[in-house]
């Protein structure tokens, strides 16, 4: 009889902790004390998706789901005409009983640019800078 004794798992960050609300975003899971094993799953509010391995990378990783079933358990709910997005709890669970970890996810709307204006200071000799005008930017998805 061998006994193995190992530290606590721990789900320690999320990389990005933001995605877009039509969800689909591949979010890294950033772990400690565990390795990947078949039947991990996510649990995005209250959205359970499975959990993958990027063997290329070396990472896990889960797809982010759409942010209507993420924040409401009853989707016939959310008003209709308006735009979802939030922050949800994300937790990790190998047998859908038992969940672990409290992180955050952020669900941003899809920003809309109306205009690309050239940024004349930049000038012909380098690269041209241009601005974007539009609404539901929000960091970092500018710098």
């Amino acid at each position: 009889l061998v006994y193995h004794a190992l530290s606590d798992s721990l789900l320690v960050g999320l990389d990005p902790s933001r995605g877009f609300a039509i969800g689909g975003t591949k979010v890294r899971m950033i772990v400690s004390g565990m390795d990947f094993v078949p039947g991990l799953q996510c649990l995005f509010g209250y959205d359970l998706v499975r959990m993958e391995l990027d063997e290329e990378e070396g990472y896990m990783f889960c797809r982010a789901p759409p942010c209507l079933s993420a924040r409401y358990a009853d989707k016939d709910a959310f008003p209709v005409g308006s735009d979802c997005s939030g922050f949800v709890k994300v937790q990790f669970t190998m047998n859908g009983l038992n969940f672990f970890g409290n992180l955050t996810y952020e669900y941003v709307k899809v920003p809309k640019v109306d205009r690309v204006l050239p940024f004349p200071a930049s000038g012909w000799s380098r690269s041209l800078l241009v601005g974007l005008i539009g609404i539901n930017f929000a960091p970092p998805m500018w710098y």
